[in-house]
């Protein structure tokens, strides 16, 4: 079965024909914004661009991207094709696609691209992501990638056909746990090239452009319903979020279900990746979860833990101490009170502590070895910014039998958690025989057995 979205630009809750964006509305773009160009061409693409942050789109992460020319990032592999496939694609064409159509910089135009994490813009980002969706009253961007096609021509233009250029945008946005993107469209006078049966005078006719993402699974994609019809000339004239020529979606999950969980298939896992150290606190959902089933997952073929129901739809477990990095497969058992058991897979990223954006900070060095420790972090990471409590774990080598041993330790002693103000001090039992190695802080609460 294919599961598709649909936005329909004749929906009621879609802006109509209005005045759109200008240029000043857009996210600032060209040399002067420092951004880099594609080469005049027809059909290119850039060559794989490492990003610095891990990007959530469609519950995979993806650490590089492509800009086409043809009006579409992707993420595994350049876009060529001119003519724009119906949504939704498999053989791995995962795409975001702001205007998905046959684009020739060689006619005229430009297609510029960078990564920023420009406080102003951040904050320009943040803005826009918590005022389009009111739940992420937290979300603080810490990432965004910017893509601007600039007065492009379509393929085959002739004479005054190559007058006729579309200006539009797609702004990338995350957290490192959530993903955002903002389409913005300053003029669209044209949808066809001529090798998808546009007019060379027009841009007008054959097979016109598509607006939406796909997932390269075959399965899941969203879609302007406008897309391939002559309609989607009129898209900088339209929203979903009330503002002509502007439209905002959440890209990090599919968020589709059927009837809310589901009795087999894939997790959904989130945050997505996390330390070595272990103790992050996941949030799974997917499955449908009896009242008292027993819930119980594997890290790699690790040995099995239990977790937390939380609903109907999801549960919460913790990550154990990893001796390895990279993706991990997560199975999880569900076991109903007549003892059937269902299995789930997911993937989860471990990262090592040096790639880890977000570190903790100890200071005041010369009181380390007295036991005294005094440390910060940032309160408001993507990983804690929806708790108002966290937990503190210290790593530590400890003498047990005259052997040493690496134990984790909380320093609150199982007191309740602490408040999540970035900075705490604390005290190590017997600092004569114990030595921190590492210190974690993780979202509240966690359970005992887990």
């Amino acid at each position: 079965m294919w599961i598709v979205l649909i936005v329909a630009l004749s929906d009621t809750s879609i802006v109509g024909p209005a005045l759109g964006l200008t240029l000043k509305d857009l996210y600032p773009f060209g040399d002067q914004a420092g951004d880099e160009a594609l080469s005049k061409n027809d059909d290119g693409s850039s060559p794989p661009i490492p990003i610095l942050t891990l990007f959530p789109f469609f519950n995979h992460q993806h650490s590089k991207l492509f800009v086409n020319t043809n009006g579409v990032i992707s993420f595994l592999q350049g876009v060529s094709t001119y003519t724009p496939d119906p949504f939704p694609i498999a053989n791995d064409a995962r795409m975001i696609a702001p205007f998905w159509a046959d684009i020739d910089t060689t006619r005229g135009g430009a297609v510029w691209y960078r990564e920023t994490t420009n406080a102003d813009l951040l904050d320009r980002t943040t803005k826009e992501v918590t005022n389009n969706y009111p739940n992420f009253f937290r979300f603080k961007a810490s990432w965004i990638f910017i893509a601007t096609w600039d007065r492009v021509a379509f393929y085959g233009c002739a004479g005054v056909g190559c007058s006729k250029t579309n200006t539009f945008q797609a702004v990338l946005i995350t957290n490192g746990q959530h993903s955002f993107t903002i389409y913005n469209y300053e003029d669209i006078q044209w949808t066809t090239g001529t090798a998808s049966g546009g007019n060379s005078t027009t841009g007008i006719g054959g097979t016109p452009a598509q607006v939406g993402f796909n997932a390269g699974d075959g399965i899941v994609s969203f879609t302007v319903n406008a897309s391939r019809s002559p309609d989607i000339v009129n898209v900088d004239k339209h929203s979903n979020v009330d503002i002509p020529g502007k439209f905002a979606f959440r890209i990090d999950a599919s968020d589709i279900s059927d009837g809310g969980c589901n009795t087999e298939g894939n997790l959904t896992i989130a945050p997505r990746y996390g330390p070595m150290l272990g103790g992050q606190y996941l949030i799974i959902s997917g499955p449908c979860i009896e009242q008292n089933a027993t819930i119980k997952v594997s890290f790699s073929g690790s040995p099995q833990k239990e977790c937390e129901r939380k609903s109907e739809f999801a549960f919460a477990c913790i990550t154990p101490l990893f001796s390895h990095t990279g993706d991990t497969p997560v199975k999880v058992e569900i076991k109903n009170q007549e003892g059937e058991s269902r299995i789930f897979q997911g993937l989860y990223t471990v990262l090592n502590l040096a790639d880890c954006k977000h570190q903790v900070h100890r200071h005041d060095a010369s009181d380390w070895f007295s036991g005294r420790q005094q440390i910060s972090w940032d309160p408001d990471v993507a990983e804690l910014q929806e708790d108002d409590f966290v937990n503190i774990h210290l790593l530590f080598v400890a003498k047990f039998n005259e052997r040493l041993v690496l134990k984790w330790y909380n320093p609150k002693n199982g007191i309740e958690s602490l408040k999540n103000t970035g900075t705490t001090k604390y005290n190590l039992p017997d600092p004569k025989n114990n030595y921190a190695m590492a210190i974690r802080v993780t979202a509240a609460p966690q359970r005992e057995n887990q």
